[in-house]
């Protein structure tokens, strides 16, 4: 539920459809309905059992090529979370 939520209220609104094309964000989204073993890898790597998982990859450094650290967004997400996770 808390998936469809989030949804709902902060990731397919029209505002955060803008900001990501804005910023060239490409979302991608796993379906762990069958409990796949790479997205259960995946979930373990951050230290999780389950969903939500919402992780930001930030852009590569243009000098560098190296990319921040990602980061793990909370389970319960707002518009305004999404906007300051990816405009920091």
């Amino acid at each position: 539920i808390t998936c469809k939520v989030n949804e709902k209220i902060a990731l397919s609104i029209p505002e955060t459809h803008a900001l990501f094309t804005k910023k060239g964000i490409v979302a991608l989204k796993g379906d762990w309905t069958n409990q796949n073993p790479e997205i259960t890898k995946f979930l373990e790597s951050h230290g999780r059992k389950g969903v939500p998982l919402y992780v930001y990859y930030g852009p590569r450094d243009p000098g560098t090529g190296e990319r921040p650290a990602p980061v793990v967004l909370p389970q319960l997400l707002t518009p305004s979370i999404v906007a300051e996770t990816v405009s920091k």
